[in-house]
């Protein structure tokens, strides 16, 4: 069996951390794309974390992520939402019910 490249075992194993975060969730088909209006587990948790007022570097050093990564998730999230920044999160992730995911 032949070694594989340390850039891509790094990817793999980054990869796999993602998915036990919850990141490749059934109606998520590996495009980022859901339902419009729903989140993600993975989308789910960092809105919380961001509702809660934690900074995104905050939120990428508790899952692993850069602040960049964690910004790009969050334009994501407001897209979906239709909201335009933090402080509608609150209000965004309740019509959505508790954990982020559509009631």
């Amino acid at each position: 069996m032949q070694a594989l490249p340390v850039p891509f075992m790094a990817v793999t194993l980054r990869s796999r951390r993602w998915r036990s975060y919850g990141g490749a969730d059934s109606h998520d088909s590996g495009t980022g794309q859901g339902p419009p209006g729903t989140l993600t587990a993975h989308e789910a948790s960092i809105a919380r974390l961001a509702r809660d007022g934690l900074t995104n570097t905050e939120i990428g050093a508790q899952l692993f992520l850069s602040a960049r990564t964690v910004e790009w998730h969050l334009r994501k999230i407001f897209t979906k939402l239709d909201i335009g920044s933090r402080r509608e999160l609150r209000a965004a992730l309740a019509r959505l019910g508790q954990d982020g995911q559509t009631a």
